[in-house]
């Protein structure tokens, strides 16, 4: 902490404080060390010793600090490159074991790098991918019109940070994907887009499956000429009725799902307490049950 310092003893038998001899009992007479710093903070101590008396001088403890701020700047560059290393070597294991597909192109819509994801969602090695334009994965005529608008959209800056996109890849079949984008520019020279591909064709089959199974339910219910309806099976609270029960009963559906005991309340009486236990009885055992009961219209009918 205080400097580069120079140890001279006349003998062996003086003593340094703080200082303890190690390999041999023998002790040095003569005695240089310089502080290895970086960023004002000490990082370790270069020393150099003699058995000879008068061995160094104040010339040689400069030169030995000087030889010392070069370790520094030597130690700086190797912590770096081991820090870079070991970032490199996280980035690798997360690009290769990633689930999502990755992808790294360039401006002019060449293929950089690929990792094993993207591989299996387009159905080509890598070494057919690589070094190719992005143009190779698609099929005609999709695959030019996708690297011209690539080209376009990346030389201004434009490219969308996330989209859905239903594409035809190169061997015929179609795909969704979900795609996630992002500048890299640690090369101004030679910026890339690192694209992250999910392939969501599944999900979007069992949304489209959902879509047509709720239309086809819709167009039942309409088809139906008497009243569908859902409640909640511990409140019995209408969460659903069909439009035909206003024309039917004459009363807005709203006042079916906004009024808690609208259906009891509207049960003929002489017919109130049986349809309503028998109902709920079934429901709480979970039997399908049919069952007769009146219900008083609108206009007193």
């Amino acid at each position: 902490q205080e400097g580069p310092q120079l140890l001279l003893r006349e003998n062996e038998d003086e003593k340094a404080e703080g200082l303890l001899p190690f390999g041999t009992l023998r002790r040095s007479l003569s005695l240089m060390f310089a502080p290895i710093r970086r960023a004002g903070r000490l990082q370790g101590v270069i020393s150099i010793q003699s058995y000879s008396r008068h061995a160094y001088d104040q010339a040689a403890l400069d030169l030995l600090q000087t030889l010392a701020d070069h370790c520094a700047g030597a130690l700086a560059r190797i912590q770096t490159r081991a820090a870079l290393a070991a970032t490199e070597e996280r980035f690798r294991l997360v690009w290769e074991n990633a689930t999502d597909g990755m992808r790294l192109t360039d401006a002019e819509g060449r293929i950089v790098a690929v990792n094993g994801a993207f591989c299996r969602i387009i159905g080509k090695p890598r070494n057919e991918i690589e070094g190719q334009f992005l143009s190779v994965l698609y099929a005609e005529p999709d695959c030019r019109r996708i690297l011209a608008r690539h080209q376009e959209r990346f030389a201004q800056h434009n490219v969308p940070a996330h989209l859905e996109q239903h594409l035809t890849l190169w061997d015929g079949r179609t795909r969704w994907l979900e795609v996630s984008n992002c500048y890299i520019e640690t090369d101004p020279a030679r910026p890339l887009l690192l694209g992250i591909f999910r392939d969501i064709t599944e999900r979007k089959r069992a949304e489209e499956a959902l879509r047509r199974g709720k239309e086809q339910l819709a167009a039942l219910i309409h088809s139906v000429d008497g009243i569908v309806w859902e409640a909640d099976a511990e409140t019995f609270r209408f969460t659903f009725v069909s439009p035909r029960a206003e024309r039917l009963l004459g009363y807005p559906t709203a006042k079916w799902t906004d009024e808690p005991a609208f259906w009891v309340n509207h049960i003929h009486p002489d017919d109130r307490e049986q349809a309503s236990d028998y109902c709920q009885l079934c429901t709480r055992e979970k039997r399908d049950h049919e069952f007769e009961y009146r219900m008083l219209a609108a206009d007193g009918r």
